[in-house]
């Protein structure tokens, strides 16, 4: 019992000046984000006893170092997250292509399109000056240019995507190894019994942005190692494991198409090798050709496993990829078959996207689904612009690919309406020549607007064929044979194409080539002006006459050229629809933000350090300290009196 007191006292100075430690340390930390606030663990340490009169304390003990935080409000934010990431990439990407179509403004699409059809007009009354042809001509160029520039734009969003996704996967992959690694560090703290505190802070701020790239789901349970309770933390994105505890599942792209090219490329080599081998001149290889050929043919096929690993030999006779009686099989079709290769097609999601998109994968090349429909977060909002193919396809949203899908079919039923009015004869029959015809002249018929709405075809006198042809065996072969809209051939100089194949309804034309046709490219006075007039006859009796343009003029407001109403309504219905997805993701955005705010204002409420709370503390702890100083200082002024003093009688 001697000096009891001084323990007692001391205990009580150095839980004060933990005390002090930890208040400090909180009010450091005041501005950094993702720390919680700390608070003493301490308990009056154990009482001695048998004294007689009761239990007697013998002062405090510190416990532990608390770590404010709610993790169902943690939970909560995580759960909402997600969609906040998505909306505000959906946000910022509906802006961004609203962008391109400039509308409204002085370069957007109705000024383009009112220009061109003024041009039309100003031509109609007199057609024969060449100042007003060279306009024409040149507002025509404008308006291709116009659709030219948007498919550019939007491809260029794409890629410009495309990347974004990759980076998207890349920070996921970093968070996910971030976490692991902390989950290691709280392993070997807590597992010697030591506070983590900051490290779990660093792990709940990686997981709170991780929460915005992917929808994530975390558990943390405890488990028995060596008769020590230990928790262990996991983390599952779209519904598989990303961390499971000290253990790491990384996600990774893939070039989509890539295994096919590759897969040809490979069997091109076996193909070619195998041809070498046993073709015609087979019987000139010396022995170590032949040695060397074998050699190949075992070298690529080995390659292809790689590729592709469900490939196998399928052979006639003999099982033997040496012999020219074998087929190398890709599930039920024939890759390359005794020598002869067969190429695998590379399909793409949307046929407007870009080449080389990437698709997400696990590294682990488990499946990884990019249209789960549970998928969220940043990561979900790029795959739905980038892949959006609009309702139906893969990825039911209206993303870059729908809207490169829209203008495609307006440039593509504009073409081919303004096209078969402008090859029109005075009395109403339209050109056609058969682009697959191999006479000289090309075979021609003529179509015409019958009683009944539906068009009837007639030869090239003019008389009614007595067998009629479905519109689809007329859509395989014809078209219409004077053009004032075709497409390019993707030539540096930007030329139209030279004999343009405008069947399957003007499949092979895009907002990207659209493009005059290149007899007006080449010069404005080929421009027909009237239903006589036949520039490549060098025939136009009435050269003041403008029925024709006249004609072309009244296609601005053509209710039936389609379905949504005139070239405006099309176009208009489109910049409404981009105008919604716009609105309804700023919508979704504003309403993720407000509720995120508030859980995330509640989060705070719990964790954040408070510093007129911290300043309490500081004085609370200070006297406390001053106090057990205090003690101290008596009872060791009373030793001092006993035995100096005492002692002395």
């Amino acid at each position: 019992m001697a000096f009891f007191e001084f323990n007692i006292a001391v205990s009580g100075l150095f839980a004060a000046q933990r005390g002090l430690s930890v208040t400090s340390n909180n009010i450091s930390n005041a501005n950094t984000p993702g720390y919680s606030r700390q608070v003493l663990g301490q308990t009056a340490s154990t009482p001695l006893t048998g004294m007689g009169v009761g239990m007697l304390g013998t002062g405090v003990t510190t416990t532990n170092l608390i770590r404010v935080r709610d993790s169902y409000l943690d939970a909560k934010l995580w759960a909402q997250n997600d969609k906040l990431g998505e909306f505000k990439i959906k946000t910022e990407q509906n802006s961004i292509i609203e962008s391109v179509f400039g509308e409204p403004s002085d370069t957007g699409f109705t000024k383009i399109f009112n220009d061109l059809f003024n041009s039309i007009d100003s031509l109609s009354k007199l057609p024969d000056e060449k100042e007003r042809q060279a306009a024409f001509r040149q507002q025509m160029i404008s308006y291709t240019k116009y659709f030219n520039n948007i498919s550019a734009s939007l491809s260029g969003f794409q890629r410009d995507l495309n990347f974004e996704l990759k980076a998207k996967v890349d920070e996921i992959n970093l968070l996910g190894s971030r976490i692991q690694s902390l989950n290691s560090q709280i392993y070997q703290a807590e597992i010697y019994g030591d506070d983590a505190n900051t490290f779990r802070d660093a792990r709940e701020l990686c997981i709170d942005r991780l929460s915005q790239l992917i929808n994530v789901e975390t558990k943390e349970q405890e488990v028995e190692i060596d008769g020590k309770k230990i928790k262990q933390f996991s983390v599952k994105i779209a519904g598989q494991h990303l961390v499971d505890h000290l253990s790491l599942r990384e996600l990774s792209v893939s070039v989509r198409g890539a295994k096919e090219e590759q897969t040809n490329e490979l069997t091109a080599m076996i193909a070619e090798a195998s041809q070498k081998l046993h073709g015609p001149n087979s019987s000139t290889l010396t022995p170590s050709e032949i040695t060397a050929l074998e050699n190949d043919i075992k070298y690529y096929f080995d390659q292809l496993k790689v590729v592709s690993p469900e490939a196998y030999v399928e052979s006639g006779d003999d099982d033997d990829l040496l012999t020219n009686n074998y087929r190398i099989m890709l599930g039920a079709s024939a890759i390359v078959d005794s020598g002869i290769q067969t190429k695998l097609p590379i399909i793409k999601q949307n046929k407007e996207d870009i080449d080389s998109l990437y698709d997400v994968v696990w590294r682990d090349k488990l499946p990884f689904s990019m249209a789960d429909s549970k998928m969220s977060g940043e990561l979900k909002g790029v795959i739905d612009m980038r892949d959006g193919g609009g309702t139906g396809s893969a990825v039911h949203y209206n993303g870059i690919p729908y809207y490169l899908k829209r203008i495609d079919s307006y440039v593509r039923q504009f073409a081919e309406t303004i096209n078969e009015e402008y090859s029109k004869d005075k009395e109403g029959y339209i050109e056609l020549v058969d682009f697959n015809s191999a006479s000289t002249p090309k075979t021609t018929i003529f179509k015409k607007l019958g009683g009944n709405g539906t068009y009837l075809y007639y030869n090239a006198s003019k008389e009614l064929l007595g067998t009629q042809p479905t519109d689809a065996d007329v859509l395989k072969n014809f078209q219409p044979k004077y053009q004032l809209f075709t497409y390019t051939d993707g030539n540096k100089r930007g030329e139209p194409e030279d004999n343009p194949d405008l069947t399957y309804k003007y499949q092979n034309m895009s907002a990207a080539n659209f493009s005059i046709a290149k007899d007006i490219f080449e010069g404005a006075g080929n421009i027909r002006t009237n239903f006589e007039h036949y520039p490549d006859k060098n025939i136009n009796p009435n050269v003041s006459n403008s029925d024709l343009l006249l004609a072309l003029s009244a296609q601005k407001n053509n209710k039936r050229m389609f379905k949504e109403g005139d070239p405006k309504d099309y176009m208009i219905s489109m910049f409404s629809e981009l105008g919604i997805n716009g609105q309804e993701a700023n919508m979704y955005l504003k309403t993720q933000t407000s509720i995120t705010n508030n859980i995330n204002n509640q989060r705070l409420a719990v964790s954040q350090v408070d510093t007129n709370e911290e300043f309490s503390n500081l004085i609370k702890y200070q006297q406390a300290y001053q106090a057990a100083a205090k003690i101290i200082n008596t009872v060791d002024s009373i030793y001092e009196t006993t035995i100096f003093r005492l002692g002395n009688f």
